[in-house]
This record gives structure tokens, sequence and C-alpha cells, in this order.
């Protein structure tokens, strides 16, 4: 069985600094390098390195960039036949990173947002297990894919970011959604703490269930994830680790959660490897170069 997944594809240009500037204010940066990221090409990578087939759906311009990110994509195994080429800039994200870890961002969608609903009914979801999709790319496509998945039987997995309003209707179609305390808060009209309980966490969490059906896993960062299901509550520990950059820890966290219930793993199990692999992301810089592979994660079982 394999995977899909509808979304983002950006080249990150990451800067390190010592600490973030103030409105107004200039830093002198430490160094600038640029990575393969977007939360869907992110994503998907979690999913090939999880050991799950995966085909990725999303669009690049006609630019440098575009050619680096396909190679990249190529040579982590992901099926990118539905990667269209559109004549637009690639996707890009700005990205800083302070001394301790913690990350600012800017996206450029450009190419992203050039996704429409045609280009998702042309995908064949023969022998597809899970589908998954982000904020990144437009409301209505991920609309148009989900609604194509959810009539052939396929479990559709969304992360809700960034934060979008105007596309809250959008979460009543995932099976399962996996968001942090700003995301949930922001959705579920209960401003979730960052020390927030997990009586507090679960309550939001319910507040946000579009049915009795629908999950919602809620990553937590150095305090773990709290998993929100019509059978009862599942909380999981973090891992400490030294933390050198918090870029595209969650989508790793996404990705191999899909993959984990792509072969039927139970919930609990599959937010254990998660949970791993993203403490594992987080002890490295860049975003999806820092994804670590299955044969790491197992080591740490």
């Amino acid at each position: 069985m394999t995977a899909l997944v509808f979304g983002s594809i950006n080249m990150d240009v990451v800067a390190r600094v010592q600490r973030m500037p103030a409105p107004g204010e200039t830093l002198s940066g430490q160094t600038l390098n640029y990575f393969p990221g977007g939360k869907g090409a992110n994503q998907a990578v979690a999913l090939a390195r999880a050991g799950t087939p995966t085909r990725m759906v999303g669009c690049l311009g006609t630019d440098a960039f575009a050619d680096e990110l396909l190679d990249f994509l190529n040579q982590e195994g992901l099926d990118v036949a539905q990667v269209g080429r559109v004549q637009d800039a690639t996707g890009t994200a700005l990205i800083l990173v302070d001394d301790g870890g913690e990350n600012s961002i800017v996206v450029i969608p450009g190419a992203n947002a050039r996704l429409t609903p045609e280009h998702v009914q042309a995908v064949d979801l023969n022998q597809c297990k899970i589908a998954v999709s982000q904020f990144e790319i437009p409301g209505e496509t991920i609309e148009a894919a989900f609604n194509r998945c959810r009539r052939a039987g396929v479990t559709t997995l969304l992360n809700p970011a960034p934060v979008n309003a105007d596309l809250g209707g959008t979460l009543a179609l995932a099976d399962i959604l996996v968001v942090n305390e700003v995301e949930l808060g922001g959705f579920s009209g209960q401003p979730v703490a960052d020390t927030a309980s997990v009586e507090e966490i679960t309550a939001a969490a319910n507040a946000l269930c579009a049915s009795p059906h629908q999950r919602v896993v809620v990553t937590l960062g150095a305090r773990g994830v709290v998993a929100v299901a019509e059978d009862g509550v599942i909380q999981l520990p973090g891992r400490s680790v030294d933390v050198v950059d918090t870029t595209g820890a969650g989508d790793c966290f996404t990705g191999y959660l899909a993959a984990g219930l792509a072969t039927d793993m139970p919930l609990a199990d599959a937010l254990g490897r998660a949970n791993l692999a993203a403490s594992v992301c987080v002890s490295r810089a860049g975003a999806a170069p820092s994804i670590p592979r299955q044969e790491e994660v197992n080591k740490l079982r």
C-alpha cells in the first residue's frame, strides 16, 4: 500500500542568528543555508524514510530551485510523476533560527498556490492507504483531494498549518488532525497555553472534533504528544535532546505518524515512533534533510 501527499514544495533559506530581532532591528547573522523543504515535501520525505512508498502531488516553478528540489525528491525515492511545473517562482520559505533552536518563518507560496482541484482529480488512488495534506496549498485543492479520497475509502490526515481561519471548513474532511498548541487554540476557539494541562488540551481537542470518529493529535514539543480519539486519550512524554533546529519537526512527526497508520500500526505505537523521529529531527539543522531514517528511529525504541 502507498501514501499520497498533496502539498507544498519549498526551498528553505535559513539564517542562523543569536536571537530573534525586535521590530525594526537589524542584526548580524551567523550562517546562511539552503535546504529542501515545504510542509508537503517534508512530510513526504518523512513517509519515505519511514519505509512507506509515497507519491508527491504538488507544483514547482521553472527556476533553478525547482530543478534542485526535484532532484532531491527523486533521490529520496518519491514518486514525482504528479509534480507539475508552472510559470511561477518555486515556493520559498525565509527562516530565522536562533541559538536556542527556535524559529521564525515567512512562506512565499509561489508555485504551490497553482496546485488546482483539476490537478488532483487526475491522481490515481489505487493502492493508496492514506492521504496527507497541509495548509500551504489552496483550500479548494485540499477539499477536492480529500473528497475523492474519502469516497475511495482512503484515510485522510490533515495538518492544518499555518493557521488559516478561511480554511476551517476543510478540517471536517480529515479522519485525523495533527495540530500543535497554537493551531489547536486557533481552530477550537479555546486558547491553549504552552503550559496547558492534559485536561485543557483534551477539552480543546473535543471542541475541535467534527465527528465522534475524528482523531485529534496534539504535538507539544518537548512535552510530548496527546491524542484524543473516540476510545480515549493517549498521552506520551517527550524525549530530552539537545535542540539545534525545530524547523520541520512537526512535519517529521506527521509523516512518521502517517507511515505507521498506513501499515495498520496501532495509534499508540504510531505516535510513539513519530515522537522519537521528531526528537531526532530537532537535534539537526534543516527541515527535510534532518528527518531520520527508520533504522535510526528503530534503534531508539
